[in-house]
């Protein structure tokens, strides 16, 4: 899965930039790939719950604003420029930054 500057491998669990790679665990593969099939979207907290944790999953929000901070990491460690912004009573957007 393409997008901007980086690659998703889904099969592999790894995440390719334009500085380095690095490995990601599933539920970071499933929240990026939720990410980049959807860039500029707004993407609320329950459509995020249901494709990384399943719809009827008793996560607390706690764990996905982990994860969320997990992506920002990995994306900034590949020397990406996209970016995870927080949208406020709504969830969270990928969007390329300058």
């Amino acid at each position: 899965l393409h997008y901007e500057d980086v690659s998703l491998d889904l099969l592999g669990l790894a995440l390719e930039g334009p500085v380095k790679n690095c490995s990601l665990s599933k539920r970071e593969t499933l929240l990026l790939e939720a990410f980049l099939q959807h860039p500029n979207e707004p993407l609320t907290r329950e459509i995020l719950f249901a494709k990384v944790w399943g719809p009827n999953s008793e996560v607390e929000y706690g764990n996905l604003d982990n994860y969320i901070h997990f992506i920002r990491r990995r994306l900034k460690s590949t020397g990406s420029k996209l970016e995870i912004k927080t949208l406020r009573s709504v969830g969270y957007k990928m969007v390329m930054g300058q």
